[in-house]
């Protein structure tokens, strides 16, 4: 038997070299060498791809700027506290590019009371956060929301300076018009990634003395960033839109109208934010819509109990009670890939967290399935387990 077998080996190896010899003499050794390098780059390469992590609204301002003023700029993300990115694979490795809603500008003027006040102005020493946020990734910032204005124009000149400074993209507001419509591109693996940002309340007047400038919800104008980034070779045109009532889950039909109407222009993912708690999704032709991600950092952590009976309420396992989960931050992770037949986006992976004083914290299992059964699409739904990927 066994000298079956290396008779059989035997006759393999002859019969390979001797495949290669003939190949040999039959060639020149040129073209030869030709040959066997053609062979290897035949070899079929991975398309090329990109990993985004999309989240809510971030909130600098009030308390979170007074309990890192008190504790340090670096309490959130220091020693061994929780991070909900780690969740996602491509964050631990340097990988992915993340996007949120900058809800707060930085500013001379900041503002730390803790009481209830709506001027969102943060100190500049909160640039450790976003930057310890960031990790070894790309971040990104929209700057149009309803509190562009709030430090006035010295604010989102700030700001814009204070990001630029270290390397954080961002778009939707400036100083001047040609500022705020000047659309964000990063190339990244091969792809061309563009994106712009939106809010209901957009506005180009004095502030503070200073002129600023973000843009509006206009179907026109939103649609003509879509062409002119297809014009320019955008592989990925990712919108982001400020608007909807606050502490609703479910999108109006004018939030609704907007999204569809904007994927039929060319928009591959839009991104909602405004209403502080997570918010329902959809995939329409293929795209994913995310109408609200709820609070990415934000001081709003004790559950909301509202008497509006219009508001959408929550059971919250751990609490016991139904709330307005805007201590509740939801991740969607998506990978776009290019391949021959054009740009493919990957099921959204959900991911969430809880959220007290700005320290992040495990969801159960329980909530983030109760959480996933308000907010996506029946047929999306699974096993409640946190690291659900949510079906195209």
């Amino acid at each position: 038997m066994k000298k079956r077998i290396i008779l059989l080996l035997l006759s393999s190896f002859f019969l390979i070299g001797g495949s290669v010899l003939l190949s040999f003499f039959s060639h020149s050794p040129k073209e030869f060498i030709d040959q066997i390098i053609s062979s290897i780059s035949s070899e079929k390469k991975p398309d090329p791809s990109v990993e985004f992590i999309f989240g809510g609204d971030i909130m600098l301002a009030r308390g979170i700027d007074f309990w890192a003023k008190k504790e340090g700029y670096d309490r959130i993300f220091t020693g061994e506290n929780y991070n909900l990115f780690h969740q996602f694979p491509c964050y631990l490795s340097g990988e992915c590019i993340l996007f949120a809603n900058l809800e707060s500008q930085f500013s001379k003027k900041a503002n730390e009371k803790v009481e209830n006040t709506f001027l969102f102005r943060a100190n500049t020493g909160n640039i450790k956060t976003l930057l310890d946020l960031q990790g070894g990734n790309q971040l990104l910032l929209s700057l149009a929301n309803n509190h562009t204005s709030n430090a006035g124009g010295e604010g989102v000149r700030t700001t814009r300076a204070t990001l630029h400074q270290h390397g954080i993209g961002f778009f939707g507001a400036g100083n001047t018009t040609g500022d705020a419509q000047n659309r964000y591109s990063i190339e990244k693996n091969g792809l061309k990634l563009c994106l712009q940002a939106y809010s209901y309340d957009g506005n180009t007047n004095i502030y503070g003395g200073e002129r600023l400038s973000w843009n509006p919800n206009n179907l026109e104008l939103m649609t003509g960033d879509l062409t002119e980034m297809q014009d320019q070779g955008c592989d990925v045109k990712i919108l982001s839109i400020h608007r909807g009532a606050e502490y609703h889950q479910k999108p109006n039909q004018v939030q609704i109208k907007l999204a569809h109407a904007l994927v039929d222009a060319g928009a591959d993912i839009i991104v909602g934010n405004h209403s502080h708690i997570p918010g329902k999704f959809e995939i329409y032709q293929g795209k994913p819509i995310f109408y609200s991600l709820g609070n990415l950092l934000f001081d709003q952590d004790r559950g909301m109990r509202a008497k509006d009976s219009g508001y959408d309420y929550i059971w919250d396992y751990e609490l016991k009670k139904r709330t307005v989960p805007t201590y509740i931050p939801l991740l969607a992770g998506v990978k776009i890939t290019k391949n021959q037949t054009g740009i493919t986006i990957s099921q959204p992976e959900l991911k969430m967290s809880r959220v007290k004083k700005g320290i992040f914290y495990p969801i159960d299992e329980e909530t983030f399935s109760g959480v996933l059964h308000q907010i996506a699409p029946s047929e999306y739904r699974g096993s409640g387990e946190n690291n659900l990927q949510v079906s195209i």
